[in-house]
């Protein structure tokens, strides 16, 4: 569809009820994509107002959109998603569910606060390998990206399946690469047992914690790529580790970059921040661990170019597991 037809559909349907100016925060899952969000409401004394969970029913059912994990009941796929996946409907779908989503949560939980002074946080880690189709339905979007070390994201997301699985009976599968220049995210599927026939190792809670790794580079890698086509003032990088040693400062650049100033009340202790920095690689067994340290030596001088500043060569790269 050409960009006049956008222009003109998205125009005619303005006077509806809609969020405006949209702030998403990407990452894998384990890099502090929930704490954060949380603390940038606190900081903003609710004028960025975090959605509280991922949206994908929202995303999926009325957006139809499709996304990776999430509240829905059906099998839903993680794959890639780019600018020409974009239909003018879902963009005019999913602005109006999302205002309909922050005037009730403003109602409930802010005072009754005028929704139109508000901005809405949407943390969902499945959208890195679809930014180009949520910057097609979003131009006026900015992007928050958080990213934290391999190790840590891996040994917690390890221990997050298990846990997903025990609540909700739900497996995640990483798929096989049809094409090594298109992300892959994970695809997830209720059930009691994975469905028959399939590689065992590639589903979780139960298989090769390399998959994990695979899902840290490639959605990484992704939301860089991405970013790199955005002017400067869309987005900013956050590393998780920076967060911890410094919170109020990291959430003030955020914060700075949508245009929102620090509630001059606002606090956050170390009790807060630094308990969830820990017990990470006693949650990996030697054999995942040597898994891990092969998957290092093969791809570092990737992972160098994805975070210079934190893998800035083999030696580096491998201090993790010390």
């Amino acid at each position: 569809m050409s960009q006049e037809f956008w222009d003109v559909f998205l125009d005619d349907t303005s006077s509806e009820p809609a969020i405006k100016n949209p702030v998403f925060l990407v990452g894998t899952v384990r890099s502090g994509t929930t704490f954060f969000p949380v603390m940038l409401q606190r900081a903003s004394a609710n004028k960025l107002v975090y959605c509280g969970f991922e949206m994908n029913a929202f995303w999926t059912r009325t957006g139809k959109v499709s996304i990776a994990m999430g509240e829905t009941a059906e099998c839903v796929t993680g794959e890639a998603r780019g600018a020409e996946d974009a239909e003018p409907l879902q963009s005019v779908r999913l602005r109006k569910v999302f205002f309909e989503f922050l005037r009730d949560k403003a109602k409930v939980e802010l005072g009754d606060a005028d929704p139109t002074t508000l901005r809405i946080l949407n943390k969902n880690p499945f959208l890195c390998n679809k930014l180009p189709l949520v910057s097609k339905l979003f131009p006026d979007a900015q992007y928050i990206w958080i990213h934290r070390n391999l190790i840590s994201v891996v040994a917690s997301t390890k221990i997050l399946t298990q846990i997903n699985y025990l609540n909700t009976l739900y497996w995640w599968h990483w798929p096989l690469s049809d094409d090594q220049n298109t992300p892959r995210c994970f695809s997830g599927y209720p059930g009691m047992i994975p469905p028959k026939g399939i590689d065992r190792s590639r589903w979780f809670p139960g298989g090769n914690i390399r998959y994990l790794a695979e899902y840290w580079l490639e959605s990484n890698e992704a939301v860089k790529k991405h970013f790199k086509t955005l002017p400067k003032e869309k987005y900013i990088e956050i590393s998780y580790e920076s967060f911890v040693e410094n919170p109020t400062g990291e959430l003030q650049k955020s914060l700075n970059l949508v245009g929102i100033p620090v509630d001059p009340d606002f606090s956050i202790g170390e009790e807060e921040v630094l308990p969830r920095n820990k017990l990470t690689k006693s949650r990996l067994t030697p054999d995942e661990k040597k898994e891990l340290f092969d998957f290092v030596k093969l791809n570092w001088k990737r992972m160098n170019e994805l975070f210079p500043d934190r893998y800035k060569d083999l030696k580096s790269a491998l201090q993790e597991f010390e």
